[in-house]
């Protein structure tokens, strides 16, 4: 096991116990989520996740990877006491406190982006709406803008324009503002990470 992956697994471990002192049942509607079986049902870019005091499972009883179960764990504990207004788009590195994690989240979601579907703007697309992406249309000229559901209560907004003679491919992923209410920076950057690998996984 990979050191990441044992950063993860503690972490998980140490929400679970809190998870254990609260009744998070009771958030379902702030959250957006299902109860069922004494679980929150909640779907993650439109696959259901099963959130218990015994864990984070799969629609089919299998365990998450420890990324995801964190994640999921964050989003139930961190829910607020009201559902917060949406606020303007925003990109990672203008969240308060981002500082240098906002390279990382470039690193492992933007760039990865722009490497994978530079001239490939059709693939990008189709992958994009079969993951359940909506296009999104402001006024902005971008070649592709395609909005997400990544958590019920974290739309998540990709940007991008292809390559164009000795411009690169450039990409920007968006969140509203009102994320910082649900998660911590550390599992936006997981939200962001998860959307590139499963365009790629898609295309």
């Amino acid at each position: 096991m990979d050191k990441q992956n044992e950063i993860f697994e503690e972490a998980a471990r140490h929400c679970l116990k809190k998870l254990n002192n609260i009744d998070f049942l009771k958030n379902s509607e702030l959250l957006g989520a299902e109860v069922k079986d004494n679980s929150l049902v909640i779907s993650l870019y439109g696959q259901f996740h099963y959130v218990s005091i015994e864990g984070v499972k799969t629609q089919d009883g299998k365990s998450t990877n420890p990324a995801v179960s964190v994640l999921l764990l964050r989003y139930v504990l961190n829910c607020p006491d009201e559902i917060p207004p949406e606020g303007e788009w925003v990109t990672y590195r203008e969240f308060e406190g981002a500082g240098v994690l906002s390279g990382h989240f470039t690193e492992n979601t933007n760039k990865i982006i722009e490497t994978s579907f530079s001239e490939k703007t059709d693939r990008l697309h189709h992958s994009a709406i079969h993951m359940g992406g909506i296009p999104f249309d402001d006024g902005s000229s971008f070649d592709v803008a395609i909005e997400f559901e990544a958590l019920p209560r974290i739309p998540v907004l990709l940007r991008f324009n292809d390559l164009d003679g000795l411009l690169p491919a450039q990409c920007s992923i968006l969140f509203r503002k009102s994320a910082e209410c649900f998660l911590d920076l550390k599992s936006l950057e997981v939200v962001g990470t998860l959307l590139a690998g499963k365009l790629i996984l898609n295309s």
